[in-house]
């Protein structure tokens, strides 16, 4: 005899998301509840285990993997009044986002985890407007770990994860025990812990050389400084080294030739605009005691 496998339940729904659903109808325009109900909608398809309670319209109380957080939809709803057409879009990446945030809260973010990448100043202030704007952003604790390495130039401390990285912020610092400065020691160990990435030159016989090790990290290598002065010896003039995106870093020789170095800066430039993950076209010099610019980033256009 066959025993029958039981069949799944669909979650049950709080009487006030059914009064939200009844409420948001069929029709095109949005309203508080209609879009409060289509978040719960999407989120139990992202988190079909989650347990979800429809505080009021605009606020929810989610129990998930990672713990309960009770989150604000206004700053979506304000989206949403600015620009219709891409509401669902919207709705959509702030399901994605808590979801991810849910599985990210589950992990053990441990010491071994921690790694650094950088980025701009463009990025570092973009990036902490929009934590800021976002729901409980102005509480503390969310703000980014970064410190100014060089010029336009930044070292963030991040968590290296399965599926990507995920921006450390300070309140991760009180979970791992750690102050601002030992977490950046420890994310420059881990980093000399990978693998020296390949060394090629960008087309044969060039004197430019790209560093490509395909784990995203290419960038991030600038903070080992002290791998950086065995290269400056083996280059004529001073070393220059530059990070156009996450997963380049090109260098050459100051003495290298006219050909060399305008090859190094024209490279540089192209893959900044170029490429998905750009940081910046800023040129360095190494220096014993640490980097220095040679040319910052170019204006816009």
């Amino acid at each position: 005899m066959k025993t029958r496998a039981p069949r799944r339940r669909a979650p049950l729904l709080a009487p006030l998301l059914l009064a939200l659903l009844a409420a948001a109808g069929c029709g095109s325009e949005g309203t508080p509840e209609r879009l409060t109900a289509r978040f719960v909608e999407l989120l139990y398809i992202k988190m079909p285990g989650a347990s979800v309670r429809v505080v009021a319209p605009l606020r929810v109380e989610i129990r998930g993997p990672g713990g309960a957080v009770t989150q604000d939809l206004h700053s979506l709803w304000q989206q949403c009044q600015l620009t219709p057409d891409s509401c669902d879009a919207n709705v959509r990446r702030a399901v994605r986002l808590l979801a991810r945030n849910q599985a990210l809260a589950s992990l053990k973010l441990d010491r071994k985890r921690v790694v650094a990448v950088i980025k701009d100043t463009g990025w570092v202030e973009a990036t902490g407007r929009s934590l800021r704007s976002a729901p409980g952003g102005k509480a503390p604790g969310v703000e980014l770990v970064a410190s100014r390495l060089v010029g336009d130039l930044w070292m963030v401390s991040a968590f290296d994860l399965p599926d990507g990285i995920r921006m450390m912020n300070g309140d991760d610092l009180k979970r791992l025990g750690l102050t601002q400065e030992q977490v950046e020691t420890v994310a420059v160990a881990n980093l000399r812990a990978l693998a020296p990435p390949p060394r090629d030159p960008v087309e044969p016989g060039s004197r430019v050389f790209r560093e490509h090790a395909g784990d995203g990290y290419e960038s991030s290598r600038l903070l080992l400084h002290e791998r950086w002065g065995k290269v400056a010896q083996e280059m004529k003039g001073d070393l220059l080294v530059s990070v156009p995106s996450n997963g380049t870093l090109l260098y050459t020789g100051s003495g290298e030739g006219a050909a060399a170095v305008g090859r190094f800066r024209e490279l540089t430039r192209e893959l900044n605009r170029q490429e998905p993950h750009p940081v910046s076209d800023t040129i360095l010099r190494y220096l014993p005691a640490g980097w220095a610019v040679v040319s910052g980033p170019s204006s816009p256009g």
